[in-house]
């Protein structure tokens, strides 16, 4: 009786495994079914067999497909209409701003030249100080929001640039000078580069300015010149605290600033990024486990000017 008993279970057991089996070899089928579908449908869309996605999972996958492309198309377009309404915005105030300021300056200079005290004129030499300042960010501020908007245009020449980015090295040496900091250069460039000299400058002592206000004190900043697989690669590395991953993403956006940031608006960074792109280039950060963040910069080796005149044209063109 056992035997019988046992012998009706393993039966019963072998056919429900066999009905399992052959469900989900169904499954699989309309999964690959439906993938094969969903291929076709994308490689042609013209010759997709209409009878055949009228109904089941293909038909179902491919319209969801398309409503998650028109809201990301939806998304972009928003996206690029906020860019556009910000920067106007942007360069409204930054404008009027400066017309502010320029009056606030005459009547600075008005009153220096009335003044009658030694006491008197100093304290407006530290006015004239603030004014100055206050033009500078006014300009920064203004010209970062013309770059993201592609309203600047680059006057590439022919240029050594390694001596631009020890250039830039000497016009942060100040910074560096205060907090104890050095900076280190090592490798070089066969050739001369084409860019825009003014513009790389901004690019470039934004990043060491950077670099050199959050390495550790006493430290030194590297920075690494090579020429690889057709791009003249430039890395500046701190030893500093390093980036916090949630802050990565957005790192480069404008008017982010992280914990770990100081003083600023949040622009820098920024203004350097849209300038490498700008000469058709890329950069990036990550942090080296043990010293720091490091910044990598890569630029396409383009020499002369009409390489970047056909890819303005084909840009405008698409």
């Amino acid at each position: 009786m056992l035997e019988v008993i046992c012998f009706t279970i393993t039966c019963i057991s072998i056919l429900v495994a066999i009905l399992f089996l052959r469900k989900c070899r169904k499954m699989e089928d309309t999964i690959k079914q439906a993938e094969a579908d969903i291929s076709h449908f994308l490689l042609y869309p013209e010759q997709v067999n209409k009878k055949s996605l009228e109904e089941g999972i293909g038909f179902n996958l491919i319209n969801q497909i398309r409503e998650l492309e028109a809201q990301l198309l939806h998304e972009r377009h928003l996206k690029k209409q906020k860019e556009i309404y910000t920067n106007s915005f942007i360069e409204n105030m930054a404008h009027q701003m400066k017309t502010s300021v320029t009056a606030l300056q005459i009547r600075l200079d008005l009153a220096d030249f009335h003044a009658k005290t030694e006491e008197e004129k100093e304290a407006l030499k530290e006015g004239q100080k603030c004014i100055t300042r206050l033009t500078e960010e006014i300009e920064r501020v203004l010209k970062s929001s013309q770059l993201a908007a592609g309203k600047v245009f680059m006057d590439y020449k022919e240029l050594d640039l390694k001596e631009l980015i020890c250039s830039c090295m000497n016009r942060v040496e100040v910074i560096a000078h205060k907090r104890e900091v050095s900076f280190e250069v090592r490798g070089g460039f066969s050739k001369d580069y084409w860019g825009d000299y003014f513009w790389l400058m901004q690019a470039f002592e934004n990043l060491l300015k950077n670099a050199g206000e959050h390495t550790k004190k006493g430290s030194v900043v590297q920075v690494d010149l090579e020429e690889k697989e057709g791009y003249l690669k430039v890395s500046i590395c701190d030893e500093g605290d390093g980036i916090l991953l949630e802050e990565m993403p957005i790192l480069f956006q404008r008017f982010c600033r992280g914990r770990s940031r100081k003083a600023g608006y949040g622009i820098g960074l920024s203004m350097a990024q849209d300038i490498i792109k700008s000469h058709h280039g890329s950069i990036s950060v990550k942090n080296i486990p043990g010293k720091g963040a490091c910044f990598l910069v890569s630029l396409p080796m383009i020499y002369g000017e009409e390489p970047y005149k056909i890819v303005r044209k084909n840009e405008r063109n698409l």
